[in-house]
């Protein structure tokens, strides 16, 4: 099965400490994140209610747009939908990768972007959608394949959801209040963004010495380190030397 919007605590207790799976974390921007989901909700979502969809109620995962209390479901009424609506809402990835369901009296706070922090600092991959080509090869590195994987694009759609629907897909009027509303999800998406880069820096240092030939030598003549030691392992134990004359 595949469970919708899982926390990191919740991904923990299913795979059940099984040493063979590791858990990846893929985040997306995080204004084209909260317009996808608007979209997807008002393409996909139950709908309840009224005749028409100007008169239905949408339910969806974690969060529930009443449409006799707020309207027609449009992304701005949406996005002031308090407090019914604020799981879709407010700052998802951070919540999720803080493993936070629910929001408090105050919404989101700072110890709930700290945690989030923790958690991708502790994962063993993690990418970001509008950059994955980048941390592919980080991705083979850590799973230890021989070549670097190609993102499955086609699963749901995705190239035509991350070419469709941008940061530039929110109209200029409604800019602040989603910049509000994904505050702490803008500060998490930077981190990583800066964790990415050091991450995926140190890959390529790893491969560039990988790629540089065994048999060098220093100045002086002498096996570097690294020859010295596959020497030792080629040399047979029961091997006996031999005086020169």
């Amino acid at each position: 099965r595949n469970p919708p919007h899982l926390t990191a605590a919740d991904a923990a207790a299913l795979l059940g400490g099984d040493a063979h799976v590791a858990l990846l974390v893929l985040l997306r921007e995080p204004r084209a994140r909260v317009v996808s989901e608007f979209e997807h909700a008002r393409e996909w979502a139950p709908r309840t209610g009224g005749p028409t969809p100007e008169t239905q109620s949408i339910t969806a995962w974690d969060w529930r747009f009443d449409a006799a209390r707020c309207g027609a479901f449009a992304l701005e009424r949406w996005l002031r939908c308090v407090p019914a609506c604020r799981n879709g809402v407010e700052s998802r990835q951070t919540r999720m990768l803080a493993s936070r369901r629910g929001l408090g009296p105050g919404g989101p706070s700072r110890a709930t972007l700290d945690a989030a922090r923790r958690t991708l600092d502790a994962a063993l991959w993690f990418g970001l959608l509008e950059r994955i080509d980048e941390a592919m090869p980080w991705l083979a590195t850590a799973l230890g394949l021989s070549q670097t994987p190609r993102f499955p694009f086609e699963h749901a759609g995705l190239e035509r959801a991350v070419r469709n629907t941008t940061a530039s897909a929110v109209p200029d009027d409604l800019k602040g209040l989603v910049d509000q509303t994904q505050r702490l999800d803008l500060e998490l998406y930077s981190y990583a963004e800066t964790l990415l880069d050091a991450r995926v820096a140190a890959v390529r240092q790893q491969q560039r010495r990988r790629r540089r030939p065994q048999s060098t030598r220093s100045r002086r003549g002498a096996l570097s380190v690294e020859d010295a030691d596959a020497a030792a392992a080629a040399t047979p134990r029961n091997a006996t030397r031999r005086r020169c004359p």
